[in-house]
C-alpha cells in the first residue's frame, strides 16, 4: 500500500514542489508488519511511526529518528495478533518552522486599508530577538507586489509575528503569500538561549483567496487568530491486515527447566485444548487444505549457532505431551530439551501435514528465547504422617510438600484423582476392607512420584508410615545404596517394626525390561548396598512390615480390639487370641541411574555458611558444582536416554563434623560426626536452595570448627571447612 501527502502548502512563488511523504506497509507472514517512510523535497525531517489496531482509538508510538530526503526509513513490528491496523507517520523538523499567517481578513475575505497583516513563525525552541527582522509577503506582481512584513512580538518564546499595515495602493486579488526562505535579520538578531543563531530557512505560503487585498475598502474586522499545533504532522493512514498463518502452532514459550533443560510448551490444536477430544490422527484447528495433521517437531539453536536440533516426531500421544502449569498459566502441550549448556536458546515448534499423496507440508511457528540454568527437579512427597487411615470414620486423609512453593499436586488414588494442594489436609472416603494405592505427583515435568499402597483391613491393622525423613537412594558405576529413616507405627493395631521388606525393580539387560528382587532386612538396618548392579535405572521402595496380636470374636470373626486375655473363657474375655501378623506398611518409591561414568566421589561443598547462635551453630551449603550435572531424578536429561557428561553419582547424604577449636596452647577437642539426609530444596523462583542444618548443645563463648562434606555412592567427597574458631554465644 502507498499513500503520499503534502505537509505543507504549495511554495508558488518560490516555485518549488512540496515537501512529501510516502508510507508503504505490507505484512509478509503471520505477526509481522514491515513499513518504510521516504521524503522528498523536505529540510532535514524527524519522525516516528505510529500505530494502533484500527478498532482502536489510541495511537502507539515508535521512537524518533532522523530521515534524509529520498533516503527510505524502514521500520518492522512482530508479534502482532491476527486483525486489521492502522499507520501513519508523525513528523517534527527541528531546522525548519512553521509560517502562518494568524491574521483575519474579515467577512469579505479581504484586508482593507489599515488592517493588520499578521505572519506567525514557529520555532522548535525558544529564540530572542535584536533589531527589526522582515519576512516577504507578497501581492500581485502588477501591483508591486512585493512588501516587507517587520518584526513585531514575541521574543523569549518560540514563536515571533511578523506585521504589514495595509495602505495605497496595496491590491491582491488572488491572495497574499509568504515567500520562502525570504526571513532576514534587517541588521538585527535572531538567536536561541544557548547563543547560537536560529535557522533562518523556511518554507512559503502560496496565494490564498482566504486573505485578498483592497486597500480602496474599509475594515469589516480584523483579528489575530492561534495557527494549527506546530508538530505533530501526519502521513495520510494506512490499513494493512495481518493474516495467521494456517495451521501454526500458537502461544509457544521456552521456560527454565530441570537441570539445564527448556520446558517448550504450546497450545493444542483446537478449541478445546483436551487432548482427547482433540483427535489424534486429524489437526481440528485451521490446516493447509487436503493436508491432515501428523506430528509436531520442536527445534532449537543456542546463540551464535546456525543450525538448528531437532526433537523426533511427537504424535499427540506421545508421553511428553500432557497439560502442565507454569508461572499461573496452563498449557495443552509440553516437550523437554534437556542436556543443554547455561546460556540463551532460540526455539521453535513445527506441525507437520500430510496429504493424500503423502506430500509433507511443515508450518513453523514464531521463534521464542529462553534461558538455561540450574534448576533442581520437582519433587513431592507425603508429610504429617500421612497417608493415615482412620478406621473409627471410615476415612484416609493425606498431606503433601513440594520443593516449589508455587506447585499445584495432585493425589490418584486406584487410578482416580483428587486435587492435593501442597500442606493443605485432604480425605478420601474408603470400604472398611481394601487396599489403596496412593501417589502423589505434581502436574509439572521432573515430578517426584510417591507409590503408598494403604491397606486398610477388617483387622484393623494399617500398617507403618514412613515419615516426612523418608528414602535416599545414590548409584555408582555398579553399586547401590539406600537409606531410609525410621517410621511411625500405632503398636495397638499394627506393633513394631520386625522387619524391612526392600523391592527393587533393576534392569536385566534384555531390552529395557525389569526384574524385580525383593529383600528382607532385619528391622536394626537403616541402609542397605546393592553390590554389582547392571548400569541403567534402578528403583527401590523401602516397606516397613509389622506385626502384632489380633483377636477375634467367636461368633462370626469381626475383628475386634487386642485383649488382655490369656485364654478364651478368662472373666469378661469376649474373644481369643490368634496368631501374630505381619502387615507391610506404607512406603514410597525412589529411582536413580548406574551409569559407567559414576566412579568419582563428590567434590568439596560450596557456598557453606556458618552463624553463632545461642550454644548452636547454624550452617548452610550449596550442592558441589560437578554433582548439579546430575539430571532429573533418574540422572536422565528430561527427554534423553543418556547422562551428561560431566555428571556424577548423585549425592544422598552430608557428613557434618565439629570441634572445640583450639585456644592459646590448648590443643582442639576430638570431632564429632553426624549425617543429614537433606531432600532437594527449591526456591520460589523453582532455582536451588542451600542445604541447612543445626548443631546444637554447645558449650557458651567457645569457638568450634566445622566441616561438612558430600557423600554418594561413588564415595565419600573432601572435608570443607566452614568455619574456624567460630565462638558461640
Amino acid at each position: 500500500m502507498l499513500a503520499a501527502v503534502s505537509l505543507w502548502a504549495a511554495n508558488v512563488s518560490a516555485q518549488t514542489p512540496a515537501c512529501s511523504i510516502a508510507l508503504t506497509v505490507t505484512s509478509p507472514q503471520d505477526h509481522w508488519i514491515h513499513g518504510e517512510w521516504t521524503t522528498s523535497n523536505c529540510p532535514t525531517l524527524k519522525g516516528q511511526y505510529e500505530w494502533k489496531q484500527s478498532s482502536d482509538t489510541v495511537w502507539k508510538n515508535s521512537h524518533v529518528t532522523t530521515a534524509r530526503n529520498g533516503v527510505p526509513n524502514r521500520f518492522h513490528m512482530k508479534d502482532l495478533t491476527p486483525g486489521s491496523y492502522d499507520f501513519r507517520i508523525a513528523t517534527q523538523g527541528p531546522n525548519h518552522h512553521r509560517i502562518a499567517i494568524v491574521s483575519t481578513s474579515g467577512a469579505d475575505d479581504t484586508y482593507g486599508d489599515g488592517d493588520v497583516i499578521r505572519i506567525r513563525v514557529t520555532w522548535g525552541r525558544e529564540v530572542t530577538v535584536t533589531g527589526t527582522p522582515q519576512l516577504s509577503i507578497d501581492m500581485d506582481p502588477a501591483d508591486w507586489g512585493r512588501k516587507e512584513a517587520a518584526y513585531a512580538s514575541g521574543s523569549g518564546g518560540k514563536s515571533l509575528d511578523f506585521t504589514y499595515t495595509v495602505a495605497s495602493p496595496n491590491f491582491s486579488s488572488q491572495g497574499i503569500a509568504v515567500l520562502a526562505n525570504s526571513l532576514t535579520l534587517n541588521g538585527g538578531t535572531i538567536r536561541h538561549a544557548d547563543g547560537s543563531d536560529a535557522w533562518l530557512g523556511h518554507h512559503g505560503i502560496g496565494h490564498s483567496a482566504g486573505h485578498k487585498v483592497n486597500h480602496q475598502t474599509t475594515s469589516d474586522g480584523n483579528d489575530t487568530v492561534d495557527p494549527p499545533p506546530l508538530f505533530p504532522e501526519y502521513s495520510d493512514v494506512v490499513t494493512v491486515a495481518v493474516k495467521p498463518v494456517v495451521g501454526q502452532p500458537k502461544n509457544v514459550r521456552a521456560l527454565k527447566g530441570a537441570y539445564w533443560s527448556l520446558g517448550v510448551t504450546w497450545d493444542a490444536p483446537c478449541p478445546n485444548p483436551t487432548l482427547d477430544t482433540c483427535g489424534k490422527a486429524r489437526y481440528e484447528g485451521d490446516a493447509p487444505p487436503g493436508t491432515n495433521f501428523t506430528g509436531w517437531f520442536v527445534e532449537w539453536k543456542g546463540q551464535g549457532e546456525a543450525a538448528w536440533q531437532r526433537s523426533s516426531k511427537l504424535p499427540f500421544n506421545h508421553r511428553h505431551h500432557k497439560r502442565v502449569t507454569f508461572d499461573g498459566g496452563t498449557f495443552a502441550l509440553a516437550y523437554t530439551v534437556g542436556g543443554l549448556a547455561e546460556g540463551t536458546y532460540t526455539v521453535r515448534v513445527i506441525a507437520e501435514f500430510t496429504d493424500s499423496s503423502s506430500n509433507v507440508t511443515e508450518v513453523v511457528s514464531r521463534t521464542v528465547m529462553g534461558q538455561t540454568g540450574y534448576v533442581e527437579p520437582m519433587m513431592v512427597w507425603w508429610i504429617d504422617d500421612t497417608p493415615n487411615p482412620n478406621l473409627d470414620i471410615g476415612r484416609i486423609f493425606m498431606m503433601v510438600d513440594t520443593n516449589y512453593p508455587a506447585a499445584s499436586a495432585i493425589c490418584t488414588i486406584n487410578g482416580g484423582n483428587i486435587n492435593c494442594p501442597p500442606r493443605t489436609l485432604v480425605s478420601l472416603d474408603f470400604r472398611e476392607t481394601g487396599v489403596y494405592n496412593i501417589t502423589a505427583k505434581a502436574e509439572e515435568n521432573a515430578a517426584r512420584a510417591a507409590a503408598n499402597p494403604v491397606t486398610v483391613s477388617a483387622a484393623g491393622t494399617t500398617g507403618c508410615r514412613i515419615p516426612v525423613e523418608g528414602t535416599r537412594v545414590s548409584g555408582s558405576n555398579n553399586k547401590l545404596v539406600v537409606w531410609w529413616s525410621d517410621v511411625l507405627c500405632n503398636d495397638e493395631l499394627s506393633g513394631p517394626v520386625v522387619e524391612w521388606r526392600i523391592v527393587h525393580e533393576r534392569p536385566n539387560g534384555v531390552g529395557g525390561v525389569t526384574t524385580v528382587v525383593i529383600r528382607d532386612i532385619p528391622a536394626s538396618h537403616r541402609t542397605y548396598t546393592f553390590n554389582n548392579q547392571r548400569a541403567g535405572v534402578h528403583k527401590i521402595s523401602v516397606v516397613p512390615v509389622s506385626e502384632a496380636d489380633h483377636d477375634f470374636d467367636e461368633k462370626n470373626g469381626v475383628t475386634s480390639q487386642p485383649s488382655d486375655c490369656a485364654t478364651a473363657g478368662d472373666e469378661g474375655c469376649t474373644v481369643k487370641p490368634t496368631a501374630r501378623t505381619k502387615t507391610q506398611g506404607m512406603s514410597q518409591q525412589y529411582s536413580t541411574i548406574l551409569h559407567s561414568s559414576f566412579t568419582t566421589a563428590p567434590e568439596a561443598v560450596t557456598e557453606s555458611t556458618a552463624s553463632a547462635g545461642v550454644r548452636a551453630i547454624y550452617l548452610s551449603w550449596a550442592i558441589p558444582e560437578s554433582s548439579r550435572y546430575y539430571m532429573g531424578i533418574e540422572g536422565y536429561w528430561p527427554g534423553r536416554t543418556d547422562v551428561h557428561p560431566n555428571a556424577r553419582s548423585p549425592i544422598y547424604k552430608y557428613d557434618i563434623r565439629y570441634r572445640r577449636a583450639q585456644v592459646s596452647s590448648i590443643a582442639p577437642g576430638r570431632w564429632r560426626e553426624f549425617s543429614t539426609y537433606p531432600w532437594y530444596v527449591g526456591s520460589a523462583d523453582n532455582a536451588y536452595n542451600p542445604r541447612r542444618a543445626t548443631i546444637d548443645d554447645l558449650e557458651d563463648g567457645l569457638p568450634y570448627d566445622v566441616e561438612i562434606r558430600a557423600v554418594s555412592a561413588a564415595g565419600n567427597g573432601p572435608w570443607s571447612r566452614v568455619t574456624s574458631a567460630l565462638r558461640v554465644n
